[in-house]
């Protein structure tokens, strides 16, 4: 098992050198000139003639040439130093961390109410195949899977706003602080963002679950007289859980990513909310730091799924 966690370790570390190059190189191309928006965000309404954006070029570092510009902010990165804002001129990684608490508060939240719901809907609906139980979770399942998290966010705040007059707080409560303030302001963000995942999860695993329940083994360990919550739960369920596991994974991605929208709407001063204002005033600092922490959280999400299978099968550890 040891020798199975190291080279997962290790094979992290190529993924995470590609990522930065990724990161660095795609924020070049986004439009609009760094000088202008810069002079703009200071209220000048004068020309802006050449030397004055060579100044500021020279200033930023943006006067050299893109490698160089790599080299330079990868090895600060390494150092846990993402730079500051071309505008408000504060760290960057000290606006992450005000804000990592919110992000990766939805996003554990939204998860953790995919896994709690989405795996138990899988498992019934695989033990009532073609009954009116698994009809109705199915079609549950599929409702909800038709439905953007945006949708969902949005229909979260009107209607109850509409029928009953209620709003969720406004902002952002640390949940040590005042654990009710925060459960009233997440529980709805958690719901927007975890509906779509915990029905994704729960047709895979009842796909995975009819499959597993057909096998052999399954059939044996009937034989042998074991209690049916036995063969579901201790045979069944942990080898029906490789795929969902692996989708599980996957689907962190598409979770982190619509914090974004999540956090916009619901008022949430997060890290995606973070990123969409300084792309719009393409502030590269903010950008890179925000969309490497992303991609770094993914990373290691992944990361965490492929260990998980050394424990789930014990076959996997040999590989």
């Amino acid at each position: 098992m040891a020798k199975y966690i190291t080279t997962r370790l290790v094979l992290t570390i190529p993924t995470l050198f590609l990522l930065t190059i990724l990161v660095f190189g795609a924020i070049r191309v986004i439009p609009g000139d760094v000088c202008q928006l810069i002079l703009q965000s200071g209220g000048t309404q004068q020309a802006i003639d050449k030397e004055t954006c060579r100044n500021i070029n020279a200033a930023l570092g943006l006067d050299k040439p893109v490698t160089t510009q790599y080299v330079s902010w990868l090895g600060n990165v390494m150092t846990g130093d993402l730079g500051k804002s071309l505008f408000n001129k504060r760290d960057v990684r000290h606006d992450i961390q005000m804000r990592m608490a919110v992000t990766l508060e939805i996003a554990v939240l939204g998860a953790s109410f995919a896994f709690i719901v989405g795996v138990p809907m899988g498992v019934a609906s695989a033990l009532k195949q073609n009954k009116f139980q698994d009809y109705a979770l199915r079609f549950i399942a599929v409702g909800w899977l038709s439905v953007p998290s945006f949708w969902s966010a949005t229909l979260l705040v009107t209607l109850p706003a509409v029928w009953w007059h209620y709003a969720p707080p406004v902002g952002y409560t640390n949940l040590w602080d005042d654990p009710i303030r925060n459960i009233q302001q997440m529980y709805l963000p958690t719901l927007a963002v975890g509906l779509g995942i915990s029905a994704a999860m729960a047709r895979l695993t009842r796909s995975a679950m009819l499959e597993v329940l057909g096998e052999d083994y399954v059939r044996t360990a009937r034989a042998k007289g074991l209690a049916n919550r036995d063969v579901v739960y201790r045979h069944a369920l942990r080898n029906a859980l490789m795929p969902v596991v692996t989708l599980f994974g996957l689907q962190t991605a598409l979770l982190l990513s619509g914090t974004v929208i999540i956090e916009l709407i619901f008022g949430l001063p997060g890290i995606g909310r973070f990123l969409l204002d300084s792309v719009q005033l393409k502030d590269y600092p903010a950008i890179q730091g925000a969309v490497l922490f992303f991609a770094v959280v993914v990373v290691f999400a992944n990361l965490a799924v492929d260990l998980s299978y050394g424990f789930l099968d014990p076959r996997v550890r040999r590989y």
